[in-house]
């Protein structure tokens, strides 16, 4: 073939100097790099018109394959697919793993070398017009050329200075039978690796130019239809539609992430980017979506085989994690796989979320478990509400410490003690009844049932008893810090009503020893209880049991508040204002004696301290005990303690004016002094002569002649004050003895 070559030069350097009107061209078509097709010029200026045929352009369609060996990475064809010779290092086709992934260990024998340096940016694919040919008779046909020249033709001699110039011209591209080559300076067909007007190229051992995919060195390559290699540039394969990026030497980038124009690419390990399709980056473990532009989803929902994902900014899709979708605010699980959780709970943190159908968590809002019935909270963060009262729409619901809300059932707060009741929708019930489980329970206006109190339904007015469970106490007496109660079958107290002395409810006639509840509910003890009978006032008195102790028309039976025994009282025991001890003498000294001012209510006042002293009872029981004290029952001692318990101006001033209350002072200081250190009791301005001031007892001179007393043997002392206009007198003595 050089010998040809060689000869076919020598002549061409021959026609050149003798100034030969037409050479054959070297080739007609499109030509790769943007090399000139060159042709040989008449020194003639009728050749000039030619000049047009001179300039080619890089073609483009793509040359007759058939020859071209063309291999795509994600399908090997046969050895019988194939008929162009495969470069060195290919040898046999390509073995792809299931992921159609070349052998990155396949690289061959091949002495062709990448280039060390390659060019910036490959040249985009364009079309040219095929060069005008020129008129018939101009050219001899592309393998017009004989190889050998008859031996009887004789050549002039070549012009030995114009055979450099023609060598050069064979730097040029040629297509032969559909399929180009590069000639190289030698005249010889280039092979392996050439750059060429910025393209990378590779020629085949053949020296044939390569296109499609072509494994070489290892690293798969594809060159277009026109011959380059991509570099640095995203492109499709036409023949599957699949996306690659050639690397800035031409090779294929794989298992890698590249980004172009503001997108991220991932370039699996067979090399094209994914798709419409999810995929998992095996050097981080997250997962990815392709695009139908093969660049990654982000910030976006896709939906992908009937569940959604959402790829975060950054691309990934969230895994075994919460997050908030920023467009709506609305919080979401990512699970293992990467979907959407749905339908389902989730604990994550310590924490329990339930992903509704749609995936978005139920944030400030209740909600209905549909799997279980069971009713929910989920909080700012989107986790359940648990162990905790919150409001809702005007209704409290209580969560417990698993997250549901109680519903029809009774439950008591772990963190105060209370019972309530959850109604259907789990709201806390509030001012009503609710039986449950044979019993009755009464929840108040802030939900909480009264347990081990008593309390009134404000429909009714009726009273009720909250056991310990918060249920109403039926048929059963109750003692309380308030008193004794007894209720019936529907849990109500029983009010103004007779008890016989078994306890129960009776319509006899009252008697010694039954009970009596008042209006309250409550059961009378140490109490009177006055009725009216045979037309006329009548007391019946309770011991500290609530029997009944004592039934009188005018007196009544009561414990002394001090040695607690029962003393008969006049009934104003009960009935008469209370008030303080001061108050109390005050008031029976102005009624008593207040006509005889300060000397002789000083002496009342000591007579009744002095049993104080003897019998060791109150205050009270020494001035009410039966027919003790005439202003007692008669409505004096009454009308002052009235005025005194009402602050009435004109007893308090009635009192002071008599020196009432300073008989009283001045009677307690005697009765201390003598209590404490034994000094005797005396009155100033009172007469008697006797050294202490012992007497018991005290009585008008009338009241003593009418009981018959015995003036000796009672040791007696009469005080008599003499008024203005009157005269007002008292005996008093130490014993109670009659005349015989």
């Amino acid at each position: 073939m050089k010998r040809k070559i060689v000869s076919a030069l020598v002549a061409a350097a021959v026609s050149v100097s003798l100034g030969v009107s037409g050479i054959p061209a070297a080739a007609s078509g499109n030509v790769p790099g943007g090399a000139e097709t060159f042709a040989w010029k008449a020194e003639t200026a009728d050749s000039e018109a030619d000049e047009n045929t001179k300039s080619a352009a890089q073609p483009g369609e793509l040359p007759d394959t058939q020859n071209t060996g063309e291999v795509q990475p994600t399908e090997v064809p046969s050895d019988s697919e194939t008929s162009q010779t495969e470069t060195s290092g290919t040898g046999e086709s390509p073995e792809l793993s299931d992921t159609n992934e070349p052998d990155p260990d396949d690289s061959g024998d091949s002495d062709v070398s990448q280039p060390t340096v390659t060019p910036g940016g490959a040249a985009e694919e364009t079309e040219t017009e095929t060069p005008v040919q020129p008129e018939e008779g101009n050219f001899l046909p592309d393998n017009s050329v004989p190889e050998e020249q008859p031996a009887e033709v004789e050549t002039a001699p070549a012009d030995q200075a114009q055979i450099p110039q023609v060598m050069a011209l064979y730097r040029q591209w040629q297509q032969e039978n559909g399929v180009w080559y590069y000639y190289n300076a030698d005249g010889e067909r280039a092979t392996g690796w050439l750059e060429d007007g910025g393209n990378l190229y590779y020629l085949n051992p053949d020296g044939s130019m390569a296109t499609g995919w072509q494994q070489i060195d290892g690293k798969w390559y594809y060159f277009r239809s026109w011959g380059a290699a991509y570099r640095n540039e995203i492109f499709t394969d036409p023949s599957d539609g699949n996306i690659y990026y050639g690397l800035s030497d031409g090779s294929m980038a794989k298992s890698s992430w590249i980004q172009i124009d503001g997108k991220w690419y991932y370039f699996r390990s067979w090399g094209a980017a994914y798709r419409n399709e999810i995929f998992t980056d095996p050097a981080d473990g997250n997962i990815y979506y392709g695009l139908s532009d093969g660049s990654m989803a982000k910030s976006s929902w896709i939906q992908i085989g009937g569940k959604w994902y959402y790829f975060r900014s950054w691309g990934a899709a969230y895994r075994n994690e919460i997050f908030t979708d920023p467009s709506d605010g609305n919080i979401y699980y990512g699970l293992s796989d990467g979907s959407m959780a749905k339908s389902t709970w989730i604990q994550t943190g310590g924490k329990w979320y339930y992903f509704r159908s749609w995936g978005a968590a139920y944030r400030n809002e209740i909600f209905t478990d549909p799997a279980a019935g069971n009713i929910y909270y989920g909080l700012s963060d989107g986790s359940m509400a648990k162990s905790t009262w919150i409001q809702i729409g005007g209704k409290w619901y209580y969560f417990r410490s698993w997250g549901a809300a109680y519903r029809n059932e009774i439950f008591t707060d772990p963190a105060d003690g209370n019972i309530y009741y959850g109604q259907s929708d789990g709201s806390m019930a509030k001012n009503t009844w609710i039986t449950k489980g044979g019993k009755k329970y009464y929840f108040r206006s802030w939900g909480a049932a009264y347990h081990n109190e008593i309390f009134t339904d404000p429909a009714n007015g009726n009273i009720y008893y909250g056991s310990s469970d918060g249920s109403v106490v039926v048929n059963q007496w109750v003692q309380t810090s308030g008193g004794r109660y007894r209720f019936d079958s529907q849990g109500r107290a029983y009010r103004n009503q007779w008890f016989d002395s078994a306890g129960n409810p009776t319509s006899y006639e009252p008697a010694i020893g039954f009970y009596y509840v008042g209006s309250n509910g409550v059961m009378l003890t140490d109490t009177y209880y006055k009725t009216q009978k045979d037309g006329g006032d009548y007391y019946y008195s309770f011991s500290g049991t609530g029997a009944c102790n004592y039934a009188d028309p005018q007196y009544v039976r009561a414990k002394d508040s001090v040695n607690g025994i029962y003393y008969v009282m006049e009934h104003q025991y009960f009935t008469d204002p209370q008030v303080s001890e001061r108050d109390l003498m005050a008031a029976i000294c102005a009624a008593e004696a207040g006509i005889q001012r300060t000397t002789g209510m000083t002496a009342v006042a000591m007579v009744v301290r002095n049993r104080m002293e003897e019998y060791g009872y109150s205050m009270k029981t020494a001035i009410y005990r039966q027919q003790q004290f005439e202003p007692a029952r008669n409505g004096s001692l009454t009308r002052y303690l009235r005025g005194i318990s009402s602050g009435t101006s004109s007893i308090m001033q009635e009192l002071v004016n008599t020196g009432a209350y300073i008989a009283a002072d001045t009677s307690e200081k005697i009765m201390n002094d003598y209590k404490t250190n034994g000094t005797n009791r005396v009155i100033p301005g009172f007469g008697d002569t006797r050294a202490d001031f012992d007497y018991l007892y005290f009585m008008t001179p009338a009241a003593f002649e009418r009981l018959n007393l015995d003036p000796e043997k009672c040791v007696t002392y009469t005080y008599t004050y003499q008024g203005a206009t009157y005269t007002s007198s008292h005996i008093f003595f130490v014993n109670w003895v009659r005349k015989s």
